[in-house]
């Protein structure tokens, strides 16, 4: 350890972060975790997953009869593309952020 205390660690003297001048991914001594974007898709295909764990899970417990494929794989499927979906829409949400950030802001003409 230096003779610098955790209080004094800055962005710019983490060797561990890649981008020193980025505020968000300064290493914080209380929390350590680097912060990152929000990812609706992950959220949802967890919610899918747990949704199918439950399922399997009444399926042998015996409450539930999933043994008919029409009803199962179609179930399953449709979580996917629902995860897909949302994925599609949050990149076609960002890039058209990022877009209308990298654009210069209008000027009005005089009348």
């Amino acid at each position: 350890m230096s003779a610098r205390g955790p209080e004094d660690r800055t962005a710019s003297s983490d060797p561990g972060n890649p981008n020193p001048g980025n505020p968000k991914e300064t290493s914080n001594p209380r929390n350590p975790m680097r912060r990152h974007r929000f990812e609706p898709a992950a959220l949802v295909m967890g919610l899918v997953l747990l949704a199918l764990a439950t399922a399997f899970l009444l399926d042998a417990d015996g409450v539930w009869d999933l043994s008919d494929p029409h009803l199962t794989i179609p179930l399953a499927g449709g979580g996917l593309a629902l995860a897909a979906a949302v994925a599609v829409v949050t990149q076609f949400v960002r890039s058209v952020r990022d877009l209308r950030a990298r654009r210069p802001p209008r000027t009005r003409r005089p009348s």
